[in-house]
């Protein structure tokens, strides 16, 4: 009896040392893609500041230089006020997104224009492309619309530009 009881005991401490292992096991994979989710996150955080900190700086560089059009302060200090609002509000985004815990939620699709979308996302790559000698050519047409959740579209396409312009050779054109 006595060595049937410490068999009983072995047993039931094998399966709970099986089911602590497996245990720990699906802890481990749970905080390792925790981990890359994170790194994730802040290299899309990152890559989504740096388009308006590039455009922002070449803006007064040039303003600076007194660059052809960039010599007119009054037009172009708004515009690097307005740049700087706006990664004021990407870097509160990231902030109130890393407090969460989550990813950027999700958006509703609704029916917009892309033309009227395009032209104020574009036109911080056209400030960086100028820059950099690069020719951006934009051609929209005047109605196109499309169904879409327009702040992850306009994070994607961003993401386009920016690697457009930044790959993009001098005297080439986007």
């Amino acid at each position: 009896d006595e060595i049937g009881t410490l068999a009983d005991n072995i047993n039931y401490l094998y399966q709970n040392l099986l089911s602590t292992i497996e245990n720990l096991e699906i802890e481990k994979q749970r905080v390792s893609e925790s981990e890359k989710s994170k790194v994730d996150f802040l290299r899309a955080a990152s890559h989504e500041l740096k388009t308006p900190v590039t455009a922002l700086n070449a803006t007064l560089e040039n303003m600076i230089l007194g660059v052809g059009k960039y010599k007119d302060y009054e037009i172009y200090l708004p515009e690097c006020k307005e740049m700087v609002e706006q990664l004021s509000d990407m870097i509160h985004e990231i902030i109130e997104t890393s407090k969460a815990g989550l990813s950027v939620e999700s958006e509703p699709a609704t029916k917009i224009n892309i033309s009227e979308l395009l032209l104020p996302l574009c036109k911080p790559y056209q400030l960086i492309a100028k820059a950099h000698g690069i020719v951006f050519h934009l051609e929209l047409s005047e109605d196109f619309t499309a169904v879409l959740p327009s702040k992850l579209f306009c994070k994607a396409l961003s993401n386009v530009l920016a690697n457009a312009v930044f790959y993009t050779e001098r005297g080439k054109m986007v």
